[in-house]
């Protein structure tokens, strides 16, 4: 969908080419409505998840970590851009995930007690975000984390080229997100910010150039 100049420390790229959203797949729309239609539990997500094709599980990730309705497609990307890459990272826990799927429904510490590392994936959130598909209030949003996807999860040859993000790229986090922890791990430093949102990276090693 879109084309973008390469930026070599990751950063934002500058101004994009004037965009088409396509339309959303209709069995994928009613997908979403269909499992929105109730408050669901954290086994029931899981299953959803696991049923869904990759482009269709990183829109929905993309819906429930970003406000769809006024975040730029950028931040949807680079959002994405980590999820990819917590799958390719052999760091700590994440050695564990070689999937989108799998990294979409890690838990917190790996216990699988407590709540999805993607917060947007928590019962509550989840549904509040179906519920506006529902009733079609996601509009041109939802048209964004499906163009966001299909950028993100694109086989062409060119697409690493205009990654927003450097590969050692894991975490991110907003001013006002309860989660803020990264911003004083030892082992961890600023990377870039797109549409809001702050993004930090393990430090450099010769696995992460």
């Amino acid at each position: 969908f879109l084309t973008r100049k390469k930026l070599a420390d990751g950063g934002d790229v500058g101004e994009d080419v004037p965009m088409t959203l396509m339309n959303i797949p209709q069995e994928s729309l009613e997908k979403f409505k269909k499992f929105g239609t109730q408050k669901r539990k954290r086994g029931e997500i899981k299953e959803f998840v696991r049923s869904l094709s990759d482009e269709e599980a990183m829109a929905l990730l993309l819906l429930t970590e970003s406000s769809s309705s006024v975040d730029p497609i950028e931040s949807m990307e680079a959002i994405g851009e980590v999820a990819v890459n917590r799958a390719e990272s052999q760091y700590r826990d994440f050695s564990k995930v070689n999937t989108l799927k799998d990294v979409m429904l890690q838990h917190t510490n790996n216990d699988p007690k407590k709540a999805f590392q993607f917060s947007g994936l928590e019962p509550t959130v989840l549904h509040n975000r179906l519920t506006e598909v529902r009733k079609g209030l996601a509009g041109e949003g939802l048209k964004k984390t499906f163009a966001a996807a299909q950028n993100v999860l694109s086989q062409e040859p060119d697409r690493a080229a205009i990654k927003r993000l450097p590969i050692n790229t894991l975490f991110y986090t907003k001013s006002n997100a309860k989660n803020q922890w990264m911003r004083t791990a030892k082992d961890l430093e600023f990377s870039t910010e797109v549409g809001g949102h702050e993004f930090y990276r393990t430090f450099a090693s010769p696995e992460f150039p």
